[in-house]
């Protein structure tokens, strides 16, 4: 299994930026590759419109530890982990750390995509959070 980590310095305090990447409604603003069409609640849970169909997200978070483990997928029990450490630096700046899994249904060339998505959105993160 291939694996790919983010790492990004935002110049906000931890506090913050921890509210903001775990509040679901706020992919759209950030996540804007995978979150293209938005979240909604249906039955009760959280989807996520991404441009390859609706899939099913929910967080479990410990903003004591600054944990936000992201769990998505195309059923309810069907979910994997997309897990975010959000991380307070002496200096007052927060550095998220992201890791991307290659799931045994994923080809090469769709992580690769998924990669170069991730990338951009993490820049995405910190445009809006320091804007």
């Amino acid at each position: 299994m291939k694996a790919q980590t983010f790492t990004t310095t935002i110049n906000r305090p931890r506090d913050e930026v921890y509210a903001f990447i775990n509040e679901i409604e706020n992919l759209p603003k950030w996540a804007t590759s995978f979150a293209q069409g938005g979240v909604k609640v249906v039955d009760g849970h959280h989807k996520v419109v991404t441009p390859d169909g609706e899939i099913f997200i929910d967080f479990e978070s410990d903003p004591k530890l600054g944990v936000i483990d992201m769990w998505a997928g195309p059923t309810f029990d069907q979910k994997d982990i997309f897990p975010v450490r959000v991380i307070a630096r002496p200096d007052g700046t927060t550095v998220t750390i992201m890791t991307l899994f290659q799931t045994p249904d994923v080809s090469d060339e769709v992580f690769a995509q998924q990669v170069e998505s991730l990338t951009k959105e993490n820049g995405n993160l910190k445009r809006v959070l320091e804007a």
